[in-house]
């Protein structure tokens, strides 16, 4: 059950550290929530549809987005989400404590992160496809042969990505050693996926429900789980590169 382990470990990585986790995250996460909403209504969506399902808004308001201002969008919600992961894996591996309510910028550490994110996407992209393309010439033997390539994409994200962290930490090692030094993790890796998947659905149910109650307080909440999950998500990393390079102890 370590998957279990490593999701636990990495939910009170958080709610030990919920002070500090404000520090590092809520001021950006205003932020962010403030110009993606700003640009989002430049771009044809209104504020209720913000508050919504903004994947389906956006596929049935195609007419009226502006794709410059969704980019711009994008842009932001990856820098300040950049600022936000890097800060948080430097406060838990070298105890680089958060000072005031807003973390320090460390844009060298935020390219590398942001490279080896990208060359990570990229690969599994590739693989997928030429997995997709072969596939399709098996048959009905092919929708087997896809879940066991995604099954393997999704081990191959999770043990690659002990890289983010290295790098955020100023200690960048190559995919082979993370490769390496992760084996034996699949079981764990899958386990904590399914967990984090029914948790995801859990949260998707109170945003819901806050929404409906009161729009403004929905996008409050919105704000702060969403927060807290994400900071949960780059936990898990933190959690496996302090487990299978540092050897940490999983409490």
């Amino acid at each position: 059950m370590k998957g279990w382990s490593f999701f636990l470990h990495s939910v009170k990585l958080v709610f030990r550290n919920l002070q500090e986790a404000l520090q590092i995250g809520l001021v950006p996460s205003v932020i962010m929530a403030f110009l993606i909403a700003l640009i989002f209504n430049q771009s044809g969506l209104s504020m209720g549809q913000i508050s919504g399902d903004v994947a389906i808004d956006l596929v049935e308001s195609q007419q009226e987005i502006r794709p410059g201002w969704l980019f711009l969008g994008g842009l932001v919600w990856g820098l300040i989400t950049l600022w936000i992961f890097v800060a948080w894996h430097r406060f838990v591996l070298l105890e680089e404590y958060p000072k005031g309510w807003v973390p320090p910028l460390h844009f060298d550490r935020m390219l590398g992160y942001f490279g080896r994110g990208l060359m990570i996407i990229v690969l599994i992209v590739v693989i997928g496809l030429a997995a997709s393309l072969i596939t399709a010439l098996l048959g009905p033997l092919g929708v087997v042969v896809m879940i066991a390539v995604w099954i393997f994409l999704i081990v191959l994200l999770y043990r690659l990505s002990v890289v983010l962290p290295a790098v955020a930490i100023g200690r960048p090692m190559s995919f082979g050693d993370a490769w390496r030094a992760t084996e034996g993790s699949t079981g764990a890796i899958l386990l904590l996926v399914v967990i984090m998947a029914i948790v995801q659905l859990g949260l998707q149910v109170v945003f819901g429900v806050a929404i409906s109650i009161l729009p403004i307080l929905g996008i409050a909440v919105q704000v702060i789980v969403t927060l807290i999950f994400s900071l949960i998500n780059v936990s898990i990393l933190t959690t496996l590169y302090g487990h299978y390079i540092e050897g940490r102890a999983l409490d």
